[in-house]
């Protein structure tokens, strides 16, 4: 299909949104309407009076004026007063009008009164406290004030100075801070819903984010791959390559359960319900103290904190799930939240689910039995094939001081399939793996200087595959694999505040792991049997210094020690995170970490044959299982000005302890075992403009992963399995009413390959040229999304949702992995084969929502 049309459409659109926005004037126009745009551009707020702006009308033309002089322009027209509160408040005044307000100071969740909360005007610079009773007045405020309410533990507000003239006097209720957290560097980092922390960072907030291309609904690790750097070759949801890692190197939490299955249908959905989900924190590089056992990136994801006031209940469907939630507060102290999703491809196979199978299953026993039939007609031979998960959360806060939490986690996917040879003859396939997970999270304001954060959790991961063999009604042919994680993890974690300014933490954390896995084959002329069990307990100790002024200038400085019972040993894990601004707009950062990682995957070829799941968790240990280990460097710079964003990072990582089972490389000698390293380094850069309406980004991605085994490739480095040298996403965003849609682009260089040249018969193995030396095609794809909002009835708040998505606009075919094996023929000879996996085709998908 030739594509050239779409990527002249999608250049025109940048281009006209760029040209109508650099040059945005107004005749006659609302000052209103103006202020909302200079908000949008500079990034800043308007606080005044409705009645002052009321009746303004301006002519004006923004251009590439900088502020000030556009607020010199706006006052000689209207002959208000344009005075700058802080780097983000500006307050409009008509005249010196000053007033009286008062108000009243109470926990949230809590009729007890805050006694001591600090209210500090901001023009007049004069404040006071509140009494016993939470109680304040003060006189003689200009009307157009901003006032600062705080109080040591809690979360502090900025209020209009109008809202609080108000009879009888207002109440605010502060929100317990009970862990430190970090300042916002960027809103809408690349769209609503997703902040730059100062920390490092990203923050996506699911319930606001923004459309994405290609997705109707806010996946949540579809979401992150737009992040630069973030990549996932495969094509998979779960699949997610941070910085030259790989996805067993990443550490992904649920409300504190490490997840070890994080994706449904083979890694093409997350197994996380977005609508359950109140925060995803991704942290690429500079990963805080208390993130333990990983050696590549880090998802955090949290659900609600916040007793609801009301019930609300939404529910949804697409082409391949259904899916609904509930929070219901049983009182103002009291709540429970739930949600649910499955898959009813058993009941009726959709477009989006047969194509999303014919990527999956294809160069699969599942595809390759059933070659005379396409794999759409092939799945018809399910006996049993879904995916459901199931979350929920009782939310508990007795008091102002504590707050409690229990969190439960379910998913599961589950295949039976059969292959009929005869009627007397059948292969039966059995796959089902689920990931269970329940924690408790308990937080305590000690005083107004020191809270802490325990928590504790039990994940259980268990896998399991059968395949059985019948002929004549009789078994001859069994294998079966099965891998079982239990792990225990109790954290508690002090939050010490010396000023305004310095933060400490510190704690304790104790981690035990029992992983096994076993691999059993039986058949009439052989039996074999492996595997291994082993049981590791963690002791760490961790510290984090935390300094934080303003936006100026933020350091984050960790460290942790790690004892390992399976090697009787203690690792050091040093991390720091540096971000300060050097120029007015311009901030420079820079990150560095030692990590360790003692439970990873490995690739296990028993089961290659069947072409699914053929990775293995495993603990290491003291024989052929190594800990890993790496070092990772980053330094960038950030640009933030009139709705800009440049964000450069350039990176380097070193990753000790891998082997060449874990890697899973092709080589002469599948038992070959061999220990090595990898160097990967990069450089990562985001361009992004915002205008009132409409926002386009673009991200460029360099990085390069190289290996170097001893026993492999004569001991020459070669390029990982996943090494994508250049990658480049545009994406356009566009708000139209209730109307929103995304366009983008994602373009890069194909991963290496290892060409196979041949069959040694003698040896009967296949010979190679020197690994991956080869590389695939260029891939790209072309996405689009779009929603619409509307109301069922406003009067009982029921919302709607309907959306539309298209993957693979243009249909492109990209080849993401080329393998080799020997076919064995009935004539007792024996073939190369040699199979292409292909990306996923052009796929549509609706989606449609309510909620009330």
């Amino acid at each position: 299909m030739n594509y050239k049309p779409f990527l002249l459409l999608y250049c025109l659109l940048v281009s006209i949104q760029s040209i109508q926005a650099q040059n945005t004037s107004f005749t006659k126009a609302p000052l209103k309407e103006v202020l909302f745009v200079l908000e949008q551009n500079f990034e800043v707020k308007f606080t005044f009076a409705e009645a002052d702006v009321l009746d303004k009308k301006v002519t004006i033309s923004i251009g590439d004026s900088d502020l000030t002089t556009i607020l010199k322009q706006l006052n000689s027209q209207t002959k208000l007063q344009f005075k700058t509160i802080t780097d983000r408040y500006i307050s409009i005044l008509s005249s010196i009008e000053e007033i009286t307000v008062c108000g009243l100071i109470t926990a949230k969740n809590s009729t007890m009164p805050l006694t001591g909360a600090s209210i500090i005007t901001t023009l007049k610079t004069t404040g006071t406290i509140t009494d016993k009773n939470g109680y304040f007045d003060l006189k003689n405020i200009p009307k157009n004030d901003i006032l600062t309410i705080s109080f040591i533990g809690y979360h502090a507000i900025e209020i209009a100075a109008v809202e609080l003239q108000k009879e009888p006097c207002a109440t605010f209720a502060l929100l317990i801070e009970s862990t430190n957290l970090s300042e916002v560097i960027i809103e809408n980092y690349l769209t609503s819903g997703m902040q730059k922390q100062a920390d490092g960072s990203e923050l996506i907030k699911p319930n606001v984010l923004g459309i994405l291309p290609g997705l109707t609904e806010p996946d949540v690790l579809q979401s992150v791959q737009l992040l630069p750097g973030i990549q996932s070759p495969n094509e998979t949801a779960s699949g997610l390559h941070i910085r030259g890692g790989t996805p067993d190197q990443n550490l992904i939490l649920f409300d504190g359960i490490r997840m070890y299955n994080s994706a449904h249908f083979f890694g093409m959905v997350s197994a996380i319900n977005p609508y359950f989900t109140k925060n995803i924190k991704v942290f690429r590089s500079g990963v805080n103290a208390k993130y333990g056992n990983h050696i590549a990136g880090v998802i955090d994801i949290s659900s609600d904190t916040e007793v609801p006031e009301k019930v609300s209940v939404g529910l949804g469907t697409n082409l391949i799930h259904a899916d609904a939630f509930v929070k219901v507060p049983i009182s103002d102290k009291v709540a429970i939240i739930a949600s649910g999703r499955r898959s009813f491809s058993e009941l009726f196979p959709t477009i989006t689910f047969n194509q999303l199978a014919d990527k999956v299953f294809q160069n699969t026993v599942i595809s390759e039995e059933n070659q005379e039939e396409t794999t759409t007609n092939a799945l018809q031979n399910f006996n049993e094939f879904f995916y459901t998960d199931i979350n929920a959360k009782l939310l508990i806060v007795p008091n102002e001081k504590d707050r409690f939490s229990i969190s439960y986690l379910h998913n599961r996917n589950k295949l039976e399939y059969v292959i009929e040879e005869s009627s007397i003859d059948q292969i039966e396939y059995f796959l089902q793996f689920f990931n269970n997970g329940l924690s408790g999270n308990w937080q305590h304001i000690w005083n107004e200087n020191l809270s802490q954060e325990t928590q504790a959790y039990y994940s259980v991961f268990d896998f399991k595959y059968n395949s059985k063999e019948e002929q004549n009604n009789s078994e001859t042919q069994t294998f079966d694999k099965t891998n079982n994680i239990k792990e225990f993890q109790l954290q508690s974690t002090f939050n010490l505040k010396y000023n305004t300014k310095t933060h400490y933490n510190f704690g304790y954390e104790f981690t035990r792991n029992s992983i096994a896995f076993n691999l059993k084959g039986v058949d009439v002329d052989d039996t074999f049997e492996f595997g291994e069990n082993n049981n590791n307990t963690t002791h760490t100790l961790f510290g984090e210094y935390i300094y934080r002024n303003s936006s100026k200038t933020s350091l984050n400085l960790g460290l942790r020690g790690n004892y390992y019972s399976l090697f009787q040993s203690v690792f050091i894990s040093p991390r720091i995170y540096f971000q300060t601004q050097i120029i007015p707009n311009v901030w420079g950062k820079a990150s560095g970490e030692i990590k360790q990682q003692n439970v990873s995957q490995f690739i296990e070829l028993e089961t290659d044959e069947f072409g699914l799941e053929n990775q293995v968790w495993a603990l290491a240990n003291n024989d052929d299982i190594p800990i890993l280990k790496s070092n990772q460097f980053s330094i960038g710079l950030l640009y933030k000005k009139k709705g800009w964003i440049v964000d450069i990072d350039a990176y380097r990582k070193e990753i000790n302890g891998l082997t060449s089972l874990s890697r899973g490389f092709l080589v002469q000698d599948d038992d070959e075992f061999s220990e090595g390293k990898s160097t990967s380094y990069g450089l990562d850069i985001l361009f992004k403009k915002r205008w009132k309406h409409y926002s386009a980004w673009a991200s460029y991605s360099f990085g390069k992963t190289t290996f170097i085994f001893d026993e492999l490739n004569n001991g020459q480095a070669f390029d990982g399995n996943y090494d994508i040298r250049h990658q480049v996403q545009l994406t356009n965003n566009l708000l139209l009413g209730n109307f929103n849609m995304s366009l983008g682009w994602n373009i890069r260089t194909g991963i290496p390959y290892t060409k196979p040249i041949g069959i040694n018969q003698q040896e009967d193995i296949i010979n190679y040229e020197p690994i991956n030396a080869e590389r695939l095609p260029i891939y790209h794809r072309l996405d689009f999304s779009t929603t619409y909002k509307f109301k069922f009835a406003s009067k009982i708040g029921l919302n709607g949702l309907i959306g539309f998505s298209l993957l693979n606009v243009y249909n492109r075919t990209n080849t993401l992995q080329r393998s080799a094996r020997i076919r064995y023929n009935d004539d007792d000879t024996s073939s190369l084969l040699k199979t292409s996996t292909a990306s996923l085709g052009i796929t549509p998908n609706i989606v449609f929502r309510i909620q009330f």
